[in-house]
């Protein structure tokens, strides 16, 4: 059996800083995460675990 999914996928960017930015300031960041999610991406990967062709 074939699935298709039409749920989302999102790219999410995670900076890191050294203390919560207060208002009106500004910090440069010191690091970067580029993580994939969404769920859409969810499903499928649960649904290929169990061996279905997504």
């Amino acid at each position: 059996m074939k699935i298709l999914n039409m749920g989302s996928l999102n790219i999410d960017l995670t900076y890191s800083v050294h203390h919560i930015v207060r208002p009106g300031e500004t910090i440069e960041s010191t690091g970067l995460k580029t993580l994939v999610g969404g769920k859409g991406l969810n499903q499928s990967t649960a649904l290929a675990r169990v061996s279905n062709e997504v």
